[in-house]
Protein backbone atom coordinates (compact mmCIF):
# COMPACT_ATOMS: atom_id res chain seq x y z
CA UNK A 1 0.00 0.00 0.00
CA UNK A 2 1.25 3.58 -1.02
CA UNK A 3 -0.04 6.83 -1.08
CA UNK A 4 -0.12 8.45 -4.64
CA UNK A 5 -1.59 11.58 -4.26
CA UNK A 6 -3.22 14.16 -1.04
CA UNK A 7 -5.43 17.20 -1.54
CA UNK A 8 -6.14 18.93 1.20
CA UNK A 9 -8.84 22.00 1.78
CA UNK A 10 -9.08 23.98 4.87
CA UNK A 11 -7.24 21.33 7.32
CA UNK A 12 -5.99 23.12 10.11
CA UNK A 13 -3.62 25.85 9.16
CA UNK A 14 -3.34 24.71 5.45
CA UNK A 15 -6.12 26.25 2.95
CA UNK A 16 -5.72 24.51 -0.36
CA UNK A 17 -2.49 22.26 -0.93
CA UNK A 18 -2.16 19.08 -3.43
CA UNK A 19 1.14 17.01 -2.93
CA UNK A 20 2.02 14.11 -5.21
CA UNK A 21 4.06 11.23 -3.31
CA UNK A 22 6.61 9.06 -4.52
CA UNK A 23 6.46 5.11 -4.14
CA UNK A 24 9.79 5.11 -1.66
CA UNK A 25 11.28 8.43 0.24
CA UNK A 26 9.43 11.76 0.30
CA UNK A 27 10.83 14.37 2.60
CA UNK A 28 9.18 17.38 3.50
CA UNK A 29 10.99 20.40 4.59
CA UNK A 30 9.50 24.14 5.13
CA UNK A 31 9.24 26.73 7.84
CA UNK A 32 8.14 26.35 11.15
CA UNK A 33 3.85 26.32 11.06
CA UNK A 34 3.74 25.99 7.78
CA UNK A 35 1.62 22.81 7.76
CA UNK A 36 4.44 19.81 7.88
CA UNK A 37 2.91 18.05 10.67
CA UNK A 38 -0.69 18.02 9.49
CA UNK A 39 0.27 16.80 6.51
CA UNK A 40 1.48 13.26 8.17
CA UNK A 41 -1.74 13.59 10.49
CA UNK A 42 -4.05 13.68 7.81
CA UNK A 43 -2.30 10.39 6.43
CA UNK A 44 -2.37 8.98 9.71
CA UNK A 45 -6.10 10.05 10.17
CA UNK A 46 -7.38 7.90 7.34
CA UNK A 47 -6.68 4.93 9.60
CA UNK A 48 -7.44 5.91 12.85
CA UNK A 49 -9.98 4.77 14.97
CA UNK A 50 -11.07 6.98 17.86
CA UNK A 51 -8.53 8.86 18.25
CA UNK A 52 -8.91 11.43 15.62
CA UNK A 53 -6.17 13.85 15.27
CA UNK A 54 -7.04 15.81 12.50
CA UNK A 55 -9.27 19.48 12.63
CA UNK A 56 -10.74 22.01 10.41
CA UNK A 57 -9.24 25.21 9.98
CA UNK A 58 -10.82 27.34 12.74
CA UNK A 59 -12.12 30.40 9.97
CA UNK A 60 -14.10 27.80 8.36
CA UNK A 61 -17.02 25.58 9.05
CA UNK A 62 -16.26 22.68 6.84
CA UNK A 63 -12.51 21.26 6.00
CA UNK A 64 -12.23 17.95 3.59
CA UNK A 65 -9.31 15.91 2.46
CA UNK A 66 -9.21 13.42 -0.49
CA UNK A 67 -5.93 10.78 -0.53
CA UNK A 68 -5.78 8.44 -3.30
CA UNK A 69 -3.56 5.46 -2.74
CA UNK A 70 -2.26 2.84 -4.94
CA UNK A 71 -5.41 0.13 -3.35
CA UNK A 72 -7.98 3.15 -2.78
CA UNK A 73 -9.05 6.38 -2.12
CA UNK A 74 -10.69 8.32 0.69
CA UNK A 75 -12.53 11.60 0.88
CA UNK A 76 -13.27 12.85 4.13
CA UNK A 77 -15.11 15.91 5.21
CA UNK A 78 -14.08 17.32 8.29
CA UNK A 79 -16.48 18.88 10.32
CA UNK A 80 -15.28 19.10 14.28
CA UNK A 81 -13.12 21.59 15.81
CA UNK A 82 -13.57 20.51 19.33
CA UNK A 83 -10.42 18.27 20.13
CA UNK A 84 -12.50 15.63 22.56
CA UNK A 85 -15.15 15.48 19.52
CA UNK A 86 -14.87 11.97 17.18
CA UNK A 87 -15.18 13.00 13.64
CA UNK A 88 -17.61 11.22 11.16
CA UNK A 89 -14.98 10.95 8.50
CA UNK A 90 -14.58 7.23 6.70
CA UNK A 91 -11.70 5.39 8.60
CA UNK A 92 -9.68 2.66 6.88
CA UNK A 93 -8.74 1.42 10.26
CA UNK A 94 -8.73 -2.44 8.70
CA UNK A 95 -5.68 -1.44 6.76
CA UNK A 96 -3.71 0.06 9.42
CA UNK A 97 -1.51 -2.40 9.69
CA UNK A 98 0.24 -1.24 6.99
CA UNK A 99 0.56 2.46 8.39
CA UNK A 100 3.70 3.16 11.05
CA UNK A 101 3.73 6.14 12.52
CA UNK A 102 6.38 7.97 14.79
CA UNK A 103 5.38 11.25 16.36
CA UNK A 104 7.93 13.47 18.22
CA UNK A 105 8.18 11.65 21.68
CA UNK A 106 10.88 9.17 21.18
CA UNK A 107 11.79 9.26 24.51
CA UNK A 108 13.26 5.81 26.34
CA UNK A 109 13.09 5.67 29.45
CA UNK A 110 14.29 2.69 32.18
CA UNK A 111 12.00 -0.28 32.78
CA UNK A 112 12.63 -3.35 34.56
CA UNK A 113 11.56 -6.39 32.70
CA UNK A 114 10.31 -8.49 35.04
CA UNK A 115 9.19 -11.13 32.44
CA UNK A 116 9.84 -12.43 29.05
CA UNK A 117 6.40 -11.05 27.59
CA UNK A 118 4.83 -13.41 24.51
CA UNK A 119 3.70 -11.74 21.60
CA UNK A 120 0.32 -9.89 22.13
CA UNK A 121 -2.49 -9.76 19.88
CA UNK A 122 -3.84 -6.35 19.12
CA UNK A 123 -7.44 -6.13 17.79
CA UNK A 124 -7.72 -4.19 14.79
CA UNK A 125 -9.28 -1.07 16.40
CA UNK A 126 -5.77 -1.02 18.52
CA UNK A 127 -3.72 -0.85 15.90
CA UNK A 128 -5.98 1.63 14.11
CA UNK A 129 -5.32 3.97 17.22
CA UNK A 130 -1.47 3.56 16.64
CA UNK A 131 -1.90 5.11 13.51
CA UNK A 132 -2.77 8.55 15.37
CA UNK A 133 -1.00 8.37 18.06
CA UNK A 134 2.33 6.77 17.21
CA UNK A 135 4.54 3.58 18.05
CA UNK A 136 5.40 3.86 21.31
CA UNK A 137 8.43 2.19 23.20
CA UNK A 138 6.30 0.43 25.62
CA UNK A 139 6.83 -3.27 23.63
CA UNK A 140 10.45 -2.40 22.03
CA UNK A 141 12.05 -4.16 24.96
CA UNK A 142 10.46 -6.95 25.35
CA UNK A 143 10.33 -7.76 21.81
CA UNK A 144 14.10 -7.65 21.37
CA UNK A 145 15.02 -9.95 24.84
CA UNK A 146 12.43 -12.20 23.67
CA UNK A 147 13.51 -12.66 20.27
CA UNK A 148 17.25 -13.17 21.47
CA UNK A 149 16.49 -15.98 23.97
CA UNK A 150 14.41 -17.76 22.16
CA UNK A 151 16.66 -17.32 19.34
CA UNK A 152 18.38 -20.36 20.46
CA UNK A 153 15.52 -23.07 20.01
CA UNK A 154 15.48 -24.46 16.72
CA UNK A 155 11.96 -25.11 16.63
CA UNK A 156 9.09 -22.06 16.18
CA UNK A 157 11.89 -19.53 15.10
CA UNK A 158 11.21 -18.48 11.93
CA UNK A 159 13.46 -17.68 9.19
CA UNK A 160 11.93 -14.27 9.12
CA UNK A 161 12.40 -14.01 12.51
CA UNK A 162 16.29 -14.58 12.56
CA UNK A 163 16.56 -12.48 9.55
CA UNK A 164 14.62 -9.48 11.84
CA UNK A 165 16.90 -10.55 14.79
CA UNK A 166 20.07 -9.90 13.05
CA UNK A 167 19.35 -6.51 11.89
CA UNK A 168 18.19 -5.34 14.94
CA UNK A 169 21.13 -6.12 16.80
CA UNK A 170 22.60 -4.45 13.73
CA UNK A 171 20.59 -1.12 14.85
CA UNK A 172 23.16 -0.84 17.83
CA UNK A 173 26.07 0.28 16.03
CA UNK A 174 24.27 2.25 12.95
CA UNK A 175 25.64 4.97 14.08
CA UNK A 176 28.96 4.17 16.09
CA UNK A 177 30.87 1.07 15.52
CA UNK A 178 32.17 0.67 19.09
CA UNK A 179 28.95 0.37 20.13
CA UNK A 180 27.55 -3.13 19.88
CA UNK A 181 24.80 -5.57 21.50
CA UNK A 182 26.52 -7.24 24.36
CA UNK A 183 24.26 -9.70 26.15
CA UNK A 184 21.27 -10.19 27.87
CA UNK A 185 21.57 -10.44 31.63
CA UNK A 186 20.09 -13.36 33.21
CA UNK A 187 19.29 -11.80 36.24
CA UNK A 188 17.76 -8.47 34.99
CA UNK A 189 16.91 -9.18 31.40
CA UNK A 190 18.33 -5.91 30.91
CA UNK A 191 20.02 -5.51 26.95
CA UNK A 192 23.48 -4.80 27.65
CA UNK A 193 25.50 -2.79 24.73
CA UNK A 194 29.41 -3.00 24.47
CA UNK A 195 30.74 0.73 24.38
CA UNK A 196 34.27 2.01 24.54
CA UNK A 197 33.83 3.35 27.86
CA UNK A 198 32.03 -0.67 29.27
CA UNK A 199 29.28 -2.27 28.89
CA UNK A 200 25.99 -0.11 30.00
CA UNK A 201 21.99 -0.33 29.70
CA UNK A 202 20.83 0.66 26.44
CA UNK A 203 18.63 2.94 27.97
CA UNK A 204 21.47 4.83 29.19
CA UNK A 205 22.51 5.69 25.45
CA UNK A 206 22.43 9.34 24.75
CA UNK A 207 18.93 10.81 23.54
CA UNK A 208 19.85 10.79 19.76
CA UNK A 209 21.09 7.32 20.19
CA UNK A 210 18.05 5.70 21.48
CA UNK A 211 16.16 7.86 18.97
CA UNK A 212 17.45 5.44 16.41
CA UNK A 213 17.00 2.26 18.33
CA UNK A 214 13.83 3.57 18.86
CA UNK A 215 12.64 3.91 15.32
CA UNK A 216 14.49 0.63 13.78
CA UNK A 217 13.74 -1.82 16.51
CA UNK A 218 10.02 0.03 16.86
CA UNK A 219 9.61 -0.72 13.01
CA UNK A 220 11.16 -4.40 13.55
CA UNK A 221 8.98 -5.39 16.14
CA UNK A 222 5.52 -3.93 15.09
CA UNK A 223 5.95 -6.02 11.68
CA UNK A 224 6.37 -9.07 13.34
CA UNK A 225 3.72 -8.47 15.75
CA UNK A 226 1.19 -7.64 12.78
CA UNK A 227 2.46 -10.34 10.33
CA UNK A 228 4.28 -12.91 11.89
CA UNK A 229 6.12 -14.01 8.85
CA UNK A 230 7.11 -10.99 7.67
CA UNK A 231 10.87 -10.33 7.18
CA UNK A 232 11.69 -6.41 7.59
CA UNK A 233 12.87 -5.78 3.93
CA UNK A 234 9.19 -7.05 2.89
CA UNK A 235 7.30 -4.90 4.19
CA UNK A 236 5.21 -2.57 1.55
CA UNK A 237 3.17 -0.19 3.75
CA UNK A 238 3.66 3.50 4.77
CA UNK A 239 6.38 4.77 7.41
CA UNK A 240 5.53 8.30 8.62
CA UNK A 241 8.01 10.28 10.87
CA UNK A 242 7.66 13.86 12.11
CA UNK A 243 11.25 15.71 12.09
CA UNK A 244 12.86 12.74 11.94
CA UNK A 245 16.47 15.25 12.47
CA UNK A 246 15.13 15.33 16.43
CA UNK A 247 17.82 14.85 18.78
CA UNK A 248 20.16 13.89 16.11
CA UNK A 249 23.44 15.09 15.64
CA UNK A 250 23.84 16.52 12.10
CA UNK A 251 26.22 13.02 11.15
CA UNK A 252 23.60 11.09 11.97
CA UNK A 253 20.98 12.32 10.71
CA UNK A 254 21.66 11.63 6.97
CA UNK A 255 22.95 7.94 8.28
CA UNK A 256 19.28 7.25 9.96
CA UNK A 257 17.53 8.19 6.97
CA UNK A 258 19.94 6.30 3.93
CA UNK A 259 19.85 3.10 6.89
CA UNK A 260 15.68 3.48 7.00
CA UNK A 261 15.67 3.23 2.92
CA UNK A 262 18.05 0.59 2.49
CA UNK A 263 16.70 -1.44 5.63
CA UNK A 264 13.00 -1.12 4.34
CA UNK A 265 13.38 -1.20 0.52
CA UNK A 266 9.79 -2.09 0.05
CA UNK A 267 8.07 0.85 2.21
CA UNK A 268 7.13 4.11 1.38
CA UNK A 269 8.77 6.78 4.04
CA UNK A 270 7.42 10.18 4.47
CA UNK A 271 9.07 12.24 6.80
CA UNK A 272 9.15 15.73 7.98
CA UNK A 273 12.30 17.43 8.54
CA UNK A 274 14.03 20.88 9.73
CA UNK A 275 17.88 19.72 8.67
CA UNK A 276 19.52 21.00 5.67
CA UNK A 277 21.72 18.07 6.05
CA UNK A 278 19.22 15.63 5.15
CA UNK A 279 18.16 17.77 1.98
CA UNK A 280 21.97 17.80 1.00
CA UNK A 281 22.16 14.28 0.98
CA UNK A 282 18.90 12.92 -1.06
CA UNK A 283 17.41 12.61 -4.34
CA UNK A 284 15.80 16.00 -5.81
CA UNK A 285 12.63 13.89 -6.86
CA UNK A 286 12.47 12.89 -3.00
CA UNK A 287 12.48 16.81 -1.98
CA UNK A 288 8.67 18.01 -1.16
CA UNK A 289 9.33 21.75 -0.49
CA UNK A 290 6.85 23.78 1.43
CA UNK A 291 6.86 27.99 1.55
CA UNK A 292 4.00 30.84 1.91
CA UNK A 293 2.64 32.92 -1.19
CA UNK A 294 1.67 36.00 -0.82
CA UNK A 295 -1.66 35.68 1.25
CA UNK A 296 0.25 32.81 3.53
CA UNK A 297 -1.11 30.41 1.71
CA UNK A 298 0.87 27.10 1.99
CA UNK A 299 1.58 25.71 -1.28
CA UNK A 300 4.73 23.86 -2.63
CA UNK A 301 8.03 25.76 -3.59
CA UNK A 302 9.50 25.33 -6.69
CA UNK A 303 12.81 25.00 -6.56
CA UNK A 304 15.52 25.24 -9.34
CA UNK A 305 17.02 22.11 -9.25
CA UNK A 306 19.01 20.11 -11.93
CA UNK A 307 20.32 16.66 -11.78
CA UNK A 308 21.94 16.43 -8.48
CA UNK A 309 18.98 18.03 -6.81
CA UNK A 310 20.57 19.84 -3.20
CA UNK A 311 23.78 17.85 -3.55
CA UNK A 312 25.78 21.09 -4.36
CA UNK A 313 24.20 23.17 -2.30
CA UNK A 314 26.06 24.84 0.81
CA UNK A 315 23.89 24.41 4.20
CA UNK A 316 23.83 28.42 4.13
CA UNK A 317 21.87 27.81 0.27
CA UNK A 318 19.66 25.65 1.53
CA UNK A 319 18.52 27.03 4.53
CA UNK A 320 17.63 30.50 2.83
CA UNK A 321 16.43 29.13 -0.20
CA UNK A 322 14.35 25.97 0.76
CA UNK A 323 13.75 26.63 4.19
CA UNK A 324 12.88 30.01 4.12
CA UNK A 325 15.76 31.47 6.71
CA UNK A 326 15.65 35.27 6.21
CA UNK A 327 19.51 34.74 7.64
CA UNK A 328 21.81 32.58 8.48
CA UNK A 329 24.26 34.91 10.28
CA UNK A 330 23.94 36.92 13.44
CA UNK A 331 22.16 40.38 13.91
CA UNK A 332 26.03 41.64 15.43
CA UNK A 333 27.51 40.19 12.14
CA UNK A 334 25.15 41.44 9.69
CA UNK A 335 24.84 45.42 11.65
CA UNK A 336 29.10 45.34 11.37
CA UNK A 337 29.28 44.52 7.96
CA UNK A 338 26.60 46.89 6.85
CA UNK A 339 28.60 49.05 8.66
CA UNK A 340 32.12 48.72 7.14
CA UNK A 341 30.21 48.80 3.42
CA UNK A 342 29.22 52.13 4.41
CA UNK A 343 32.13 53.48 5.88
CA UNK A 344 34.01 52.16 2.09
CA UNK A 345 31.14 53.74 0.28
CA UNK A 346 31.89 56.84 2.97
CA UNK A 347 35.75 56.71 2.49
CA UNK A 348 35.55 56.83 6.46
CA UNK A 349 39.02 55.95 7.21
CA UNK A 350 38.24 56.09 11.30
CA UNK A 351 35.26 53.67 10.46
CA UNK A 352 36.75 51.48 8.25
CA UNK A 353 39.31 50.88 10.56
CA UNK A 354 37.07 49.94 13.74
CA UNK A 355 34.70 47.86 11.70
CA UNK A 356 37.46 45.84 10.26
CA UNK A 357 38.78 45.72 13.63
CA UNK A 358 35.90 44.11 14.66
CA UNK A 359 35.58 41.96 11.73
CA UNK A 360 38.72 40.45 11.83
CA UNK A 361 37.90 39.39 15.71
CA UNK A 362 34.78 38.02 14.71
CA UNK A 363 35.68 35.79 11.70
CA UNK A 364 36.09 32.04 11.22
CA UNK A 365 40.17 31.85 11.48
CA UNK A 366 39.66 30.45 7.75
CA UNK A 367 37.66 32.72 6.47
CA UNK A 368 37.66 33.46 2.42
CA UNK A 369 36.45 36.82 3.68
CA UNK A 370 38.71 37.59 6.16
CA UNK A 371 41.67 37.21 3.77
CA UNK A 372 39.61 39.37 1.26
CA UNK A 373 39.24 42.29 4.19
CA UNK A 374 42.87 41.97 4.92
CA UNK A 375 43.93 42.82 1.28
CA UNK A 376 41.37 45.09 1.11
CA UNK A 377 42.73 46.92 4.29
CA UNK A 378 46.51 46.52 2.83
CA UNK A 379 45.70 48.23 -0.71
CA UNK A 380 44.32 51.42 1.48
CA UNK A 381 47.16 51.61 3.53
CA UNK A 382 49.90 51.04 0.32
Amino acid sequence: MKIEKLDINNIGGIKKLSLVFNARLNVICGENGIGKSTILNIIADIFAYNERVVKRNAMVEEGNYRAKFSDFEVNNIIKDFDPYSITDSVSHMNDAVYLMNFQVDREIKYSKLSAIPGDPLRPAYQIANQASLGITPDEIKGWFVNRCLYSKQEKGFTSAMRKNLSIAKEAFNILDKTTTFNYIDPHTNDIILHTTKGDVYFEYLSSGYKTIIYIILGLLKEIEYRFQELSYDMFDGIILIDEIDMHLHPLWQDKLLQALKNMFKSAQIIVTTHSPSILQNIEKEEIIALTTDEVGNTVCKELDLGEYGLQGWTLEEILKDVMGMPSTTSKLYTDTINAFDQAMMDEDIANIKKYYEILDRMLHPDSVLRKLLQIQMAGMEE
